[in-house]
């Protein structure tokens, strides 16, 4: 299923991508919209007028898909390949349950990306997320809305919750890392160092601060220390740890994916267990304890089930009772079952082998570290935070990439593949 792009681009090409790209910015910026509290302002009821237009995108962005597949793809394993993965998300589409439908909308926004230019839809995702950030903060600073502080002086800035915001301003990071191909200069490493601290100064998103640490430290490595190996890039001794190495990269969305499931499966209070001897991980045993719960309460299947989940989020006030599967492996497996769960995992794991066929070590970095996040945070399958995914199969504009990777396939094609 190798990238390339179309080198020919006609007019009537360029009017469905800009059906893609419009479609997939009112997705976004929708989606995104959900995870604030202006739905609390009078002004801004009319969201839950908006949403039937997801309907409207949905067609679209199925359109579009539907006529790559059957007009634009010329190799036949990748018309068959894509047109599984669609019927495969298509029955959780149906489902009457929204969030089941979005995460359908989800797959097929990162299936119609194939044959599109990653950097325009990474810079939707960047400038619409910064933009609803800078009003969620202007607007809770000026009253409009209620900037939620929770124990411990955690700011949530205008959105539902403070973890919710720690997310949103990692996978912003990410998404700048991508825009980058992993070039950042000075300005760009002062906003991921900002992004830092602001975190642990006011937001406090624990696990955020960890990825966003990960996130830093593995952009100055691929950009800095990386270029340092390439005089012993041909002794076997290199070869053979910098591949095992990225086998391990390649595989950690599996191997954290079945840990987590384990994890939450043999859940137990003992207190010579990892997660309840050291008090610093208590986030991590919480997450195992509801997924203890989850295994109680709900059955596993294809496509999910309904679960009930009540948190926090848009309250300071602690529910009476508190149940959120956090893990997007554990949530999506459940909510949205096995198959959804397949799909993720797998495109996670596609990225990874993209990267490594392409010489691109920062996209194998940035895959490792968004893996991590899904095993303690649930927005793996969220539109308006993991826009890595689209990395998995759009075209990239460039072919700027490390050289932590052995070999580079090319991102020019025949005019119909």
């Amino acid at each position: 299923m190798e990238n390339k792009t179309l080198i020919s681009r006609s007019k009537e090409h360029r009017l469905w991508d800009w059906a893609f790209y419009i479609s997939y910015f009112y997705a976004f910026n929708l989606a995104f919209f959900k995870t604030t509290l202006y739905s609390e302002l009078d002004i801004f009821d009319y969201y839950y007028e908006l949403r039937w237009a997801m309907y409207v995108t949905t067609g679209i962005i199925l359109l579009v898909l539907v006529r790559d597949i059957l007009f634009v793809y010329s190799g036949r394993k990748t018309q068959i390949i894509s047109l599984i993965l669609l019927l495969l998300s298509l029955p959780g589409g149906w489902r009457d349950d929204t969030s089941s439908r979005t995460v359908f909308l989800f797959v097929a926004i990162i299936l119609a990306s194939r044959t599109r230019s990653l950097k325009t839809i990474l810079k939707t995702a960047f400038y619409s997320g910064s933009f609803w950030l800078v009003i969620s903060f202007i607007g809770s600073k000026a009253g409009w809305i209620e900037d939620l502080v929770y124990s411990g002086g955690r700011h949530s800035f205008g959105i539902i919750y403070c973890t919710d915001l720690a997310c949103h301003v990692f996978f912003l990071m990410v998404t700048l890392c991508l825009i980058k191909e992993g070039k950042l200069n000075i300005f760009d490493y002062g906003l991921l160092l900002f992004a830092n601290i602001a975190n642990i100064l006011w937001i406090r998103g624990k696990v955020s601060a960890v990825c966003l640490l990960l996130l830093l430290l593995g952009m100055l490595w691929n950009q800095f220390i990386i270029p340092l190996f390439r005089g012993i890039e041909g002794k076997k001794a290199y070869q053979v740890t910098r591949n095992a190495v990225c086998i391990f990269m390649i595989t950690l969305p599996v191997l954290l994916a079945l840990l987590s499931i384990l994890l939450s499966f043999f859940y137990t209070d003992d207190p010579e267990v990892f997660y309840n001897k050291y008090s610093i991980m208590h986030t991590l045993k919480l997450r195992y304890e509801m997924g203890c719960d989850a295994f109680d309460l709900y059955k596993i299947k294809n496509y999910g089930t309904g679960v009930w989940e009540q948190g926090y989020g848009s309250t300071t006030t602690p529910p009476d009772t508190y149940f959120v599967l956090d893990i997007s492996y554990m949530k999506i497996l459940f909510s949205f079952g096995r198959v959804p769960l397949l799909i993720f995992v797998g495109l996670l794991v596609y990225t990874g082998i993209r990267a490594f066929r392409e010489k691109r070590s920062y996209l194998l970095i940035l895959m490792a570290i968004v893996a991590i996040d899904a095993a303690v945070e649930h927005h793996l399958s969220d539109i308006s935070y993991d826009s890595l995914l689209m990395a998995s199969l759009a075209v990239f504009d460039t072919e700027k990439g490390g050289s932590l990777l052995p070999s580079k396939s090319s991102d020019t094609a025949d005019p119909k593949s």
